[in-house]
C-alpha cells in the first residue's frame, strides 16, 4: 500500500472525548436589551449534549430582572468583532445570575473575508476509513496510520485527515452516542495560489452533502477557518447546521475503500455545479439521508425514498433529457417513472436475489422491483383494492426488504449520475462485511 508521509493539518477546535464542549471565544459583551446596554463577562462555545447548538453564556447579575423579560436580545461581543442577535433560551439564579441565549441564525462571522491559500474545517462523526491515501504518522513514539483522502476537482484540492487517537475516540463514540470531531481538512487550489476565502463556502456546502451522502447520515463540516501564510486566523465561520448524532447505518461507502471518496467527488461536483441538477441532488440527498436514518420509522423511509427516486426521474428524463414532456411523464405511474429511470441507467430491474420475501411476493403479483417497492409505498398511503389486496397476504409485508430497495436504487441512480464505474458496497447483501465491495452494474458498458 502506498503510504504517504504526513501532511500536517492541525486541528485548530480538539475534542479529548465525546460530546466535550468547544470553547470558541471568551471575554466580556454587551447585551442590547430595548435602550439600555449591559456590560457582563460572558463565553461561547459549541454544546453537544442534550442536542448540538451554539451558546452563548454570561453572568448578568445587576441586569437579570430586565433581561428576564426579554426573549431577543442584541449581543456584541467587541474582542472579536461579533454583533448579533440571540434568542434566550434559559435563565438561572442558582448559576451566579445566567443567561443561556443562542444565535437567531447562523453561522456566525467573526472577521471579514480577505487573501489566503487555505480554509481549515473539521468534520463531526464521519465514520473512520482507511484507503491509498493514508498517511504515516509517529505519535508518542510510535508509527500509526491515519485515514485520509484528497480531493481534487475543479481546481479544487480538499484533504480529510482523521484527528489523532481517533480509534479510541471512535470506540466511545460508538458506546456513548453523540458527537465528536472525528476529521480536520483544509480547502486549497491545485495550483497554490491565493484565492478570496469566501470563495470556498459553496465548495464547504457541497461537502456537507457529499460527505452526508457518503456517510449515510447528517454529517460534514463544522467550524471553519481561513489562515495566513503565518498560519494566523483571518476569519472564521461558526455553525452547527444539520447533523447527526452517532447512527449506525449501511451506505454505499466502505470504510476500507477510502479512495472511493476521491473517485466519486469530481463527478459530485461536476453535478452540483449543473443548474438543472443542483436543487433535486440537494433534495434527494435530504431525502435519502432522512430514509437511510429510519428518522419516521420504516414506512416513513419507503415513502421518504419514494419521494427521491420520482424526483431523480423527473429531472433526468423531463428537465435533462427531455425524453418525455412534462404532461406524458405525469401520467404515468411512479413505478412506471422509477423503471423508466433505471432501464435508462442499466440498473437491474429485477428484484434482487438476497430479498427473499420480496422476491417470492414478486413472483406472486408478478412484480419487478420498481413495480414491487411502489406497489409496497402505495399499500402503507393508499386505501382502496390495491391495500386490500396485499392485506390478504398470509404473511407480513417484507417492508424491511422494500425499504433496502428503494435506497439501493437511490445510491446506484446517484453514482451513476456521478460518473463512477468502480466499485461500492453494495446494501441488499445479506451478509455484509466491511471490504465486500461489488462493481456497479453498468461497469462492464
Amino acid at each position: 500500500m502506498n503510504r504517504r508521509k504526513f501532511h500536517q493539518i492541525s486541528s485548530i477546535y480538539e475534542m479529548d472525548f465525546v460530546n466535550q464542549e468547544i470553547k470558541l471565544a471568551e471575554g466580556q459583551i454587551e447585551f442590547e436589551p430595548k435602550t439600555l446596554k449591559i456590560k457582563g463577562d460572558a463565553k461561547i462555545f459549541m454544546r453537544f449534549i442534550p442536542k448540538l447548538d451554539l451558546i452563548i453564556e454570561a453572568n448578568a447579575y445587576e441586569f437579570f430582572g430586565t433581561l428576564l423579560a426579554e426573549k431577543e436580545i442584541e449581543v456584541n461581543f467587541p474582542s472579536i468583532q461579533l454583533s448579533t442577535k440571540f434568542l434566550i433560551k434559559r435563565t438561572s439564579i442558582r448559576k451566579s445570575y445566567e443567561i443561556i441565549a443562542i444565535p437567531q441564525k447562523e453561522p456566525l462571522f467573526i472577521g471579514s473575508h480577505s487573501e489566503t491559500k487555505k480554509v481549515i474545517f473539521h468534520v463531526l462523526n464521519f465514520p473512520e476509513f482507511h484507503g491509498t491515501s493514508d498517511v504515516t504518522v509517529v505519535e508518542k513514539n510510535r508509527i500509526g496510520r491515519r485515514g485520509q483522502v484528497i480531493l481534487e476537482a475543479d481546481g479544487w484540492k480538499i484533504t480529510i485527515t482523521a484527528v489523532r487517537n481517533l480509534k479510541s475516540l471512535y470506540k466511545s463514540l460508538k458506546s456513548d452516542g453523540g458527537y465528536i470531531i472525528t476529521h480536520v481538512g483544509h480547502i486549497e487550489r491545485v495550483d497554490n495560489s491565493k484565492f478570496i476565502s469566501d470563495k470556498s463556502s459553496k465548495i464547504i456546502d457541497a461537502l456537507h452533502y457529499f460527505l452526508s451522502f457518503s456517510a449515510g447520515f447528517f454529517t460534514g463540516p463544522i467550524l471553519t477557518l481561513s489562515l495566513n501564510e503565518k498560519d494566523e486566523r483571518l476569519y472564521e465561520e461558526w455553525y452547527c447546521g444539520l447533523k447527526s448524532p452517532y447512527t449506525s447505518v449501511l451506505s454505499w461507502f466502505d470504510i476500507s475503500h477510502g479512495q472511493l471518496l476521491e473517485a466519486v467527488f469530481p463527478g459530485f461536483l461536476k453535478k452540483w455545479k449543473n443548474k438543472i441538477w443542483n436543487e433535486p441532488i440537494e433534495v434527494a440527498i435530504y431525502w435519502y439521508l432522512r430514509s437511510n436514518t429510519m428518522e419516521g420509522g420504516t414506512d416513513g423511509a419507503i415513502i421518504l425514498a419514494q419521494s427521491a427516486l420520482e424526483l431523480l426521474a423527473y429531472t433526468y428524463i423531463v428537465e435533462d433529457k427531455k425524453i418525455y414532456s412534462y404532461k406524458d411523464f405525469k401520467i404515468k405511474s411512479a413505478a412506471e417513472k422509477i423503471k423508466l429511470l433505471l432501464s435508462s441507467l442499466n440498473i437491474p430491474l429485477n428484484i434482487p436475489l438476497d430479498l427473499n420475501s420480496l422476491l417470492n411476493l414478486g413472483k406472486k403479483f408478478n412484480w419487478d422491483g420498481p413495480q414491487a417497492f411502489s406497489e409496497a409505498r402505495n399499500f402503507l398511503v393508499h386505501p382502496g383494492q390495491k391495500r386490500k389486496r396485499l392485506a390478504k397476504i398470509k404473511s407480513p409485508l417484507p417492508l424491511a426488504e422494500v425499504w433496502k430497495l428503494g435506497l439501493w436504487y437511490i445510491e446506484l441512480i446517484l453514482l451513476n449520475f456521478f460518473g463512477h464505474t468502480g466499485v461500492y458496497a453494495e446494501r441488499i447483501k445479506n451478509s455484509q462485511i466491511v471490504g465486500d465491495v461489488s462493481p456497479v452494474p453498468w461497469a462492464s458498458e
